[in-house]
């Protein structure tokens, strides 16, 4: 009886690490396709990331961790663009401020 017990547990245990290890190879894959989605197209991707969730990846923290993650670094990047743009703006406003007062001068 113990014997059939052992074989069932060990059973159990095997077959849970390739259960588990083959789902997050289809997520991550989707997560992948996310990243590059973001960028080209923020509402398409939202809604690939709402498919990602639902069913049997609701409650998968991995997954929504990966999702946060990829949205967070696309609009952190979006502010940077942003800001550089910003500087870049107010670095030449600044030059052409330099050069009007020497002119009229």
């Amino acid at each position: 009886m113990k014997r059939v017990q052992m074989f069932l547990a060990g059973a159990f245990i095997a077959i849970g690490s390739l259960y588990a290890q083959s789902s997050d190879a289809e997520w991550q894959a989707g997560v992948a396709e996310l990243k590059e989605t973001i960028q080209k197209n923020p509402t398409q991707a939202m809604e690939e990331a709402e498919q990602l969730i639902k069913g049997k990846n609701k409650k998968n923290v991995d997954l929504l961790v990966a999702i946060g993650e990829a949205i967070y670094k696309q609009e952190n990047l979006q502010k940077q663009e942003n800001m550089l743009f910003l500087l870049e703006k107010r670095m030449a406003n600044q030059l052409l401020l330099l050069y009007w007062k020497e002119t009229l001068q």
